[in-house]
């Protein structure tokens, strides 16, 4: 899988923490994605596009934070559990690698755990 694990991330992305409180990265896989567009919010989920994947994710999941882009790339990152299985016990991989070298995220609340979207702030002097 290609990843960035723990300490190989933005400190952004690095601090981030899941709906519970714990690190997002940890032992989970964090990858940069290409774009992220949240499209609605309601009763505790939120749907996204992911890499022009649809889907629907917890609505804590889904953060904004302030970076100062002079200093810190401006990039989406995606925090992934590696595989989830479905009601009848069927396990899936939450990403796998097309072909072409792109991420095919599988966006469901069992696959993402963090959603991060940086938003460029001026620095002030």
């Amino acid at each position: 899988m290609v990843s960035a694990k723990h300490g190989q991330v933005p400190w952004w992305v690095d601090q981030s923490k899941d709906r519970e409180g714990l690190p997002c990265c940890g032992k989970k896989d964090c990858i940069p994605v290409v774009s992220v567009e949240v499209l609605q919010s309601g009763e505790g989920y939120t749907d996204v596009m992911i890499n022009g994947e649809f889907g629907v994710v917890h609505e804590r999941s889904v953060r904004t934070i302030q970076i100062d882009c002079e200093e810190d790339d401006p990039v989406p990152y995606v925090c992934l559990n590696e595989r989830f299985h479905d009601t009848q016990g069927k396990w899936f991989d939450c990403i796998t690698i097309d072909s072409d070298g792109n991420h095919r995220i599988k966006v469901n609340p069992s696959c993402v755990i963090c959603v991060d979207i940086p938003v460029c702030v001026e620095k002030y002097s």
